[in-house]
């Protein structure tokens, strides 16, 4: 089992938020961005060739563990080694939208939790 970290990182940069009619830039911010979400927006790229339904079940899967966590206020999700496996192997691939070195960091972080085995705490 590993602890997968779901903190959150503002961009380095700011980025347009807000143009006007004319295409004009109206209001540009830095924005925040949750690691539940880069990990969900991960999950839901289509592959190439499309999902198979034994790759949709895995996703699925993940997505709910995630999103569990996140309804309880958790900032981490525990998942099994295979799971994290899954979504450091489709990070390392997938291609984010704009250049930010907050997405190398949430790299790193995902490749530092799969480096730490969680022991649940015992009950009682």
């Amino acid at each position: 089992m590993r602890k997968v970290n779901l903190k959150e990182f503002k961009t380095q940069d700011e980025l347009i938020t807000e143009t006007d009619d004319q295409g004009h830039v109206t209001k540009r911010e830095r924005l925040t961005l949750k690691y539940a979400n880069l990990i969900k927006q991960v999950l839901n790229t289509a592959p190439q060739g499309g999902f198979s339904p034994i790759e949709i079940k895995v996703r699925h899967d993940i997505i709910t563990l995630i999103d569990n966590a996140v309804t309880e206020g958790q900032d981490y999700v525990v998942m099994d080694d295979a799971q994290l496996d899954r979504i450091v192997e489709l990070t390392k691939s997938h291609s984010f939208a704009f250049l930010d070195i907050g997405f190398v960091d949430f790299l790193e972080s995902l490749e530092a939790d799969r480096k730490e085995e969680y022991t649940p705490p015992k009950e009682g």
